[in-house]
């Protein structure tokens, strides 16, 4: 009967590194991701709302998108947040880019977002 021992612990050691790596991959990346479609559920309904004046709700909708990327840690520049108003929809766009760490720093991954909305309002 011949011994094994040694192949199951070096498979199980392998096995046991890749889960860690993808551990931490998935502690880095589910956070920033659930930033993005936090905002991006903002930026879509802020989007659909009545427009009254496109001047004072531009100001508006810029304040309140800007203080949510605040709240969700995401790095968006006022220049990077475009909004623009047609007769009867609204068009948001806002892009900004964050660095992932993984393996303790070892490893860095800049990873790019966009969220954008146009929808149709009820312009009054």
């Amino acid at each position: 009967m011949k011994k094994q021992s040694g192949k199951i612990t070096i498979g199980f050691l392998v096995f046991a590194a890749l889960f860690g790596i993808a551990l931490d991959a998935a502690f880095q990346i589910v956070p920033i991701y659930m930033n993005y479609l936090n905002f991006k559920n903002e930026v879509e309904s802020r989007a659909i709302e009545t427009q009254q004046s496109s001047v004072d709700n531009g100001e508006k909708i810029r304040d309140v998108l800007m203080k949510k990327a605040s709240e969700y840690h995401i790095p968006l520049a006022d220049e990077r947040l475009l909004i623009d108003f047609d007769n009867h929809s609204t068009h948001i766009k806002a892009s900004w880019s964050v660095e992932a760490k993984f393996l303790g720093g070892y490893y860095k991954k800049t990873i790019s977002f966009i969220a954008e909305a146009t929808k149709a309002n009820l312009r009054s």
